[in-house]
């Protein structure tokens, strides 16, 4: 799987801080992301050998671990002196698995939406696609998440149910 797609920013938007970036970068983001959504959730379940049964919480843990697994395999991560270190492939591999999750949760909660974070500034979601419309949380940013999962399940503290728990923590 070593063909893996990298999860890189459409044209017009820098790589730097969301926070850095201007409100039209983000709308460029924004509508660049949610136009790959789904083919790349597509692309990564073909990849993985995987299809969704619609049982969540199997699905999820199924998946998650098949990830978590992947994750500790070249191209995802390289090893050096027993520590793993993710790689580009393997944080496009996990912010996949939170747009699976992601997708989960809107199927399971039709009322949430994305939306850009407009405010506050300070905020690490800012300027970034986020899920709102959640009746326990303000928002959910899954990618983000996700690519903290990996790091997580790399360093051992962590595993592949953490994407149900997540989904499980929004609906």
């Amino acid at each position: 799987m070593k063909d893996y797609p990298l999860f890189l920013l459409p044209e017009g938007v820098p790589i730097s801080h969301s926070r850095d970036w201007t409100a039209g970068q983000a709308k460029i983001y924004f509508d660049w992301f949610l136009s790959v959504k789904d083919d790349r959730l597509n692309y990564m379940l073909t990849a993985i050998d995987e299809e969704l049964t619609k049982n969540d919480e199997n699905d999820l843990k199924r998946i998650g671990q098949k990830v978590s697994d992947l994750l500790f395999e070249l191209p995802f991560s390289t090893l050096d002196n027993d520590i793993h270190t993710i790689t580009n492939k393997g944080l496009a591999l996990a912010a996949d698995m939170g747009i699976l999750t992601s997708s989960l949760i809107s199927l399971a909660l039709p009322e949430v939406r994305w939306e850009i974070l407009k405010k506050p500034k300070s905020d690490m979601s800012f300027r970034l696609p986020v899920m709102v419309g959640l009746s326990n949380s303000r928002y959910v940013e899954p990618i983000r998440y996700s690519t903290s999962y990996a790091r997580a399940i790399l360093e051992r503290e962590s595993d592949g149910d953490i994407w149900w728990k997540l989904f499980e923590g929004c609906v």
